[in-house]
């Protein structure tokens, strides 16, 4: 028959595994549908779930491997287990999305997308932001209320620094 209303409490226990007061212990923990370890779990190759979602951290090569069937694997960072998330970073067309704000009010605030572009949602603030590499580069200052500036200085003597408006 059915004994689930008991089954809460049981599983394996190892008699002083530990020392001669101290066992270790692996028991079901009914009301949160799961197995509870008393101590640290150690696999040599690996964790691995199965299934179409799947979690696998592969210790022999040092990799965490995320699926999710449904698309759009993702990570949650949060400061309470009541917490949907309060940061979030997910696979969304073979790029990532770095959403923070959590609480039902989450947003992108860093997209970098399969063309490596990163598009930020807010200001950038650094030291000095360096752009390098050969040939023409394209620099370009976009403000919302018409009043953006632009400072550019050559890189070394005998370097020139131009700056275009409009299509020349």
């Amino acid at each position: 028959g059915d004994t689930s209303s008991t089954a809460n409490g049981a599983g394996i226990t190892i008699q002083d595994a530990v020392n001669s007061s101290t066992d270790a212990t692996i028991l079901w923990n009914a009301s949160a549908d799961r197995f509870d370890f008393s101590h640290n779990i150690s696999a040599a190759d690996g964790i691995f779930s199965s299934g179409s979602n799947q979690i696998q951290i592969a210790a022999s090569n040092g990799a965490i491997e995320l699926t999710r069937t449904g698309g759009g694997p993702f990570i949650d960072f949060k400061n309470s287990t009541s917490d949907d998330f309060d940061a979030r970073i997910i696979n969304s067309a073979n790029g990532l999305s770095f959403l923070t704000g959590g609480q039902g009010s989450a947003v992108n605030a860093l997209v970098l997308d399969s063309a490596r572009n990163a598009t930020f949602a807010g200001t950038i603030s650094s030291g000095d932001i360096t752009a390098s590499g050969s040939g023409d580069k394209i620099i370009s200052a976009i403000s919302s209320d018409n009043d953006g500036t632009l400072f550019l200085s050559g890189a070394g003597s005998g370097k020139d620094t131009h700056i275009v408006f409009g299509n020349d």
